[in-house]
């Protein structure tokens, strides 16, 4: 499918819930169009394309959510990231994610201090982190764990520098937990890390699903 940005005339956040499955469906759905769902009102802002895949060239997208500020406001606020599919199988993290979009967006604002709790600060929303993999998961191989890097894919989860290369973790490449060629070697990994930094992340939250 056509990679677009979001735009105004994406649906509502009341019909992304009406269109939600009951269940997680093959994720045929590209990240462009996964992202096109997401609730537009005044509390989303604009998707951001914060980095390319290594293989397939598709946009790693992230959704800021927060009431818009000046840009030197000082102190700045605090910011959260949260994300999903780091391992393409985990199609129930996309969903999962998606929802806590919704419900940022569309509920909070309408709860008690739930406004000023959007106001104080920005959450920042990466559905799918790896699209390649995930797309390979629902057209190829149910139970692809990892990107597409040169057709063994690397782990991402697997492929940050906190005790990078340690217990739970494989030089080779075949293995479904092979780590990279060093840490950060991949785009969405480097680009989740980078906007960590950019925007100062304090807290950090990262979707994973087990079984079926």
């Amino acid at each position: 499918c056509s990679v677009d940005a979001i735009s105004a005339s994406a649906p509502t956040s009341s019909e992304v819930s009406a269109a939600t499955p009951s269940r997680v469906d093959a994720p045929s759905r590209c990240s462009s169009q996964i992202v096109a769902k997401a609730p537009t009102d005044s509390y989303t802002r604009m998707a951001e394309s914060i980095t390319k895949t290594a293989i397939g060239d598709k946009p790693v997208y992230g959704l800021r959510v927060g009431v818009p500020n000046e840009d030197d406001e000082d102190p700045p606020r605090p910011q959260i990231m949260v994300f999903a599919t780091q391992h393409a199988r985990e199609w129930a993290a996309t969903e999962v994610t998606l929802r806590l979009l919704t419900f940022l967006a569309d509920s909070l604002p309408l709860r008690p201090g739930g406004a000023a709790l959007l106001a104080s600060r920005d959450v920042w929303v990466i559905p799918v982190a790896n699209p390649d993999g995930y797309q390979y998961s629902g057209a190829t191989n149910r139970y692809w764990r990892k990107n597409r890097r040169d057709g063994h894919g690397v782990d991402l989860n697997r492929n940050w520098s906190g005790a990078w290369g340690g217990a739970g973790s494989s030089r080779n490449e075949r293995s479904d937990i092979y780590r990279g060629a060093h840490a950060f070697s991949e785009p969405e990994t480097a680009a989740l890390r980078d906007l960590a930094k950019r925007e100062r992340i304090a807290v950090h939250l990262d979707f994973h699903t087990y079984g079926q």
